[in-house]
């Protein structure tokens, strides 16, 4: 019976003139269940067929350009939320390689849908509802700024993405990983432009690496820019296999040129020569680079005590790390270990990282420290989520500096470790976006 109330709406519906045909019911007693516009119905089954999804949403890829792309987000349930973003490969593949020393590609599916989820809160997803389709294109306010903060799409040409999207449940701040979706697009090969970008290294300047920018055309709608040691730089070039044009799109920041023109200075912490890799990029995403070098001296003044992690291991759910701190006559030394994510919320937030490692629930051994210049940390973890220990010690002078250990306990993941640790402090908007933190950084900080 069932089946031929189905198969009749549908026969007059087919047989109704279009004006008639908005919508199909579905009806128990005398209540209605649910409705539907017939158009956005193909067929009716009382058995899935194999090839059919049953899937909450899914994406559909639309115009794919130099810099743009569009797609659109498909859902079952038009009230419910679902996050969505347009993932960068070099991005994931950086993730991928810092936490499981594998390509992405080479990832289990499991393992991937977690290192998107990974991305999806630290490098930013958007919020909606419904069917909706989204443009996106390179460096375009995205409208999720606020203040003097404008938050941008990042569309490049010649890049690899995944347009992924999952389910949301936006009171409890749960993302539903089972059903999140991924499609792979390209966008097109980029071309030269002829809009000149120019790179010149003044010298150390108070303390900081100073480039120009002057001569570059302000027609470029901005630059992407890296600084490195240049140790580093040959060494990602040599032992990774690694071209500028990957360092520049997984680890690259992108600056308005008038920005760059009008102040371009960059911190570093150790003397050494140091290069900087600059793209500039135009409004149709074609692009042009350059490089520069020069040595710098760092400064000695305002630096904090050392730390030196000498062992380390996480066996049976147990962590164990031995560290040094050198001089020990510190007047503070804290350790303080958290979820990954709730630091770099803290950081989000405002907070500096030694104000996080020092909180109240962080564990104080400046005594054991300033007796035996070194301590063990034993805690037992089970958590499966990825950990952040931060180490912090302050001298006499108010010299400070934290070490960031960023862990998981599964044997077979990699420490990273980031020593001295830098302090963003970088607060982003979280208008439209969920659990909005600071990416995973390669490149020196510019002031």
């Amino acid at each position: 019976m069932k089946k031929f109330i189905l198969g009749a709406l549908l026969a007059t519906a087919a047989a109704a003139p279009a004006s008639a045909q908005q919508n199909m019911y579905l009806v128990k007693d005398n209540h209605l269940v649910a409705k539907y516009d017939v158009d956005a119905v193909d067929y009716v089954a009382f058995t899935l067929p194999d090839d059919v999804s049953d899937a909450p949403l899914w994406v559909e890829v639309g115009n794919v350009g130099k810099n743009t792309v569009s797609y659109s987000v498909k859902v079952i349930d038009p009230a419910a939320y679902y996050v969505h973003a347009l993932a960068s490969y070099h991005v994931l593949n950086n993730y991928a390689m810092s936490y499981y020393s594998s390509t992405f590609d080479d990832l289990p599916a499991g393992t991937q849908k977690l290192l998107l989820e990974t991305y999806l809160n630290s490098e930013g997803a958007y919020l909606g509802a419904g069917n909706q389709t989204y443009n996106m294109v390179d460096f375009e306010d995205d409208g999720t700024g606020y203040g003097d903060y404008v938050s941008r799409f990042s569309v490049r040409a010649g890049n690899d993405y995944f347009v992924v999207a999952a389910p949301y449940d936006a009171q409890a701040d749960v993302l539903d990983t089972e059903n999140m979706v991924m499609q792979k697009v390209s966008t097109l090969a980029p071309g030269k432009t002829s809009l000149p970008l120019s790179v010149k290294y003044l010298g150390d300047e108070g303390g900081y690496l100073n480039f120009d920018f002057t001569g570059t055309s302000t027609d470029l709608k901005y630059a992407l820019v890296i600084v490195l040691p240049t140790s580093t730089l040959d060494f990602y070039r040599s032992y990774y296999g690694y071209n500028d044009d990957y360092m520049l799109n997984a680890w690259g920041t992108a600056w308005p040129i008038a920005e760059l023109i009008a102040d371009s200075k960059w911190e570093a912490y150790d003397s050494g020569n140091y290069t900087m890799v600059a793209r500039g990029v135009d409004g149709n995403g074609d692009i042009v680079d350059a490089t520069c070098s020069g040595d710098f001296t760092a400064p000695n003044a305002g630096t904090g005590p050392e730390i030196t992690i000498f062992s380390k291991s996480k066996d049976n759910n147990t962590l164990v790390l031995n560290f040094e701190v050198n001089p020990s006559n510190v007047e503070e030394c804290y350790y303080y270990i958290d979820t990954e994510n709730n630091v770099d919320d803290a950081v989000n937030d405002g907070w500096a990282l030694y104000e996080i490692a020092s909180r109240s629930t962080a564990v104080d051994v400046t005594s054991q420290i300033n007796s035996a210049g070194e301590y063990t940390i034993n805690q037992e973890i089970t958590s499966e989520q990825w950990q952040s220990l931060l180490i912090y010690a302050k001298d006499a002078d108010g010299g400070r500096t934290v070490c960031r250990v960023n862990f998981n306990m599964d044997p077979d993941t990699r420490w990273s470790i980031e020593n001295p640790a830098e302090d963003t402090n970088a607060s982003r908007a979280a208008a439209k976006k969920v659990k909005i933190k600071n990416p995973v950084k390669r490149s020196l900080k510019k002031v």
